[in-house]
């Protein structure tokens, strides 16, 4: 059974967009490899980076990209959708390609500034929940610039699974919740096995946590990051 799209009946129309990064540690004068963290639906940057406090070594240099999809927050009772705020996401219809290459460029921007005036040859993506496919893509179409993958309670669209192969020695660590109802371990299961086909040099961690696994999960973060050498 064919997974392709029907045709598309609308016009596409390019228009111009900004898109918005958010940066900590870039003038910090020791250099240590850069990191890119890629939030969740609906996930606030700032909770991010202030999760990542108790990741990363202080002065690690940080790039966050805003989801470029912004809906207002749901009311919960209060008068006004727009009362609780605008969150911000990566979403993506059927009919993928443009939203792909428009987070792929935000992204690309976001490896920009990580490495700009650094040694570093790539920066390490770090991706949680719908954060993991975007930050997965965008090393399949940028690898020689990325130097390692974290992958926090998401997954990979079968769409393009295919093109997996460009991550043939790419160290990833795949983190994943043992009751997670949004990413369950079969689908995981799968995932893994993909990336392991591919060539990526993969460590597994299932969790017993759902799909809120953060906190959970930073021990075995700095420890795939110290059997790194000490990636961060």
């Amino acid at each position: 059974m064919s997974t392709r799209p029907p045709a598309d009946p609308r016009r596409a129309v390019p228009i111009p967009a900004t898109g918005y990064l958010w940066a900590e540690g870039l003038d910090e004068a020791h250099d240590v490899p850069p990191w890119v963290l890629v939030h969740g639906y609906g996930q606030d940057v700032p909770d991010l980076l202030a999760w990542s406090s108790g990741l990363l070594p202080a002065g690690t240099p940080i790039v966050a990209p805003e989801g470029p999809d912004a809906f207002y927050r749901r009311p919960r009772g209060e008068p006004g959708a727009s009362r609780r705020g605008v969150a911000h996401g990566w979403l993506a219809e059927p009919r993928r390609a443009d939203a792909e290459r428009r987070n792929d460029a935000l992204l690309g921007h976001a490896v920009d500034l990580a490495l700009q005036g650094r040694s570093a040859a790539g920066a390490f993506l770090l991706g949680y929940s719908q954060g993991v496919g975007v930050a997965t893509h965008y090393a399949v179409v940028d690898r020689p610039r990325v130097a390692g993958l974290v992958g926090l309670a998401g997954g990979i669209p079968m769409l393009w699974r295919d093109q997996l192969g460009a991550l043939a020695d790419l160290p990833v660590l795949w983190v994943t919740g043992a009751n997670d109802e949004s990413y369950p371990p079969a689908y995981e299961a799968l995932v893994v096995d993909a990336l392991s086909v591919a060539g990526a040099r993969v460590t597994h961690v299932e969790l017993d946590a759902g799909h809120d696994l953060l906190e959970a999960a930073v021990s075995h973060v700095r420890a795939w990051m110290a059997g790194l050498g000490g990636a961060g």
